[in-house]
């Protein structure tokens, strides 16, 4: 058997809490009691936070609804061609300008996503149709 020196016997008891639960890597052993669940989130009485998260969630729904709209405007304009095609491609676009606003698709800009393709595929088809015939 194989002698270990203190410092690989206390590298061994960092590894592992007061229950013997493995602790994930760290340079320091933190007992369970004092480890905050909540000390990483903000602090949501704090003005400047409230101001600057709800600005930025605004314009982000706002630009996703934008997309839905127009994404609705493509399916119900594709028989026209280039207006629905017009329309298509723009709420794509919004869909992924939102997106990266807000850091993941919300459910109007995954809407104005969907639709938008399906607006493309059929102006497509009509546009394709109108120069065949």
């Amino acid at each position: 058997m194989e002698k270990k020196n203190a410092a690989e016997v206390d590298n061994e008891k960092e590894m592992y809490s007061s229950s013997g639960e493995l602790l994930p890597y760290s340079d320091k052993y933190v007992p369970d009691e004092e480890l905050d669940p909540t000390a990483d989130e903000p602090n949501s009485s704090d003005e400047r936070y409230n101001e600057i998260f709800n600005k930025s969630k605004h314009k982000t729904r706002l630009w996703s609804l934008i997309s839905f709209v127009f994404a609705l405007a493509s399916v119900a304009l594709c028989f026209f061609g280039w207006i629905g095609l017009a329309f298509a491609v723009c709420a794509v676009v919004m869909s992924f300008v939102s997106r990266r606003l807000l850091g993941y698709f919300d459910g109007f800009a995954v809407a104005g996503l969907i639709c938008g393709i399906f607006g493309v595929v059929f102006s497509a088809v009509k546009i394709i149709i109108e120069m065949v015939m």
